[in-house]
């Protein structure tokens, strides 16, 4: 795949997923991130119906133990996948990084909704991540499609 088409090519059921679980050295060389880990998975639908899309969804954990996500659709701009969140849910920008990682940015857009709780006994909640001194730019590396199972919204 030539590096200017976006993370993941426009044919039916073409797919990626990406995570990166930051380990105890990186948080402590980054004491300002919160981002914990972040877990990312992109789909290509054309159902033929002349309305192809790409759909995603995005998962991040955080040092205060807030875990969220998102799901909705991205739209292509050039080699960029631009992922949102529907009713003005902010998103991230999304390009392909050599070796089959993608960088997901969240200075892009400014914040992205997530929804999630702090533990199984919370009910859901919304919250925003928005960029902070090391929480701009995520490095995710490509993973087995098992592991974003949970995260692909089943449209």
């Amino acid at each position: 795949m030539p590096a200017q088409e976006p993370a993941v090519a426009a044919r039916d059921g073409e797919s990626g997923c990406w995570r990166r679980d930051y380990d105890p050295a990186h948080l402590a060389a980054h004491p300002d991130q919160q981002v914990t880990a972040m877990a990312l998975a992109i789909v290509y639908r054309d159902r033929g119906d002349g309305l192809p899309y790409y759909a995603y969804g995005l998962e991040a954990s955080l040092r205060d133990g807030w875990r969220g996500m998102a799901q909705s659709t991205c739209h292509p701009y050039g080699a960029v996948l631009r992922c949102s969140v529907d009713c003005d849910g902010g998103g991230v920008d999304v390009s392909r990084r050599g070796n089959g990682d993608v960088l997901v940015d969240l200075e892009a857009v400014g914040y992205i909704v997530l929804t999630g709780g702090c533990g199984a006994e919370e009910g859901e909640e919304t919250f925003e991540l928005t960029p902070g001194k090391d929480d701009r730019q995520f490095l995710l590396h490509a993973a087995d499609a098992k592991l974003c199972r949970g995260l692909m919204p089943d449209w």
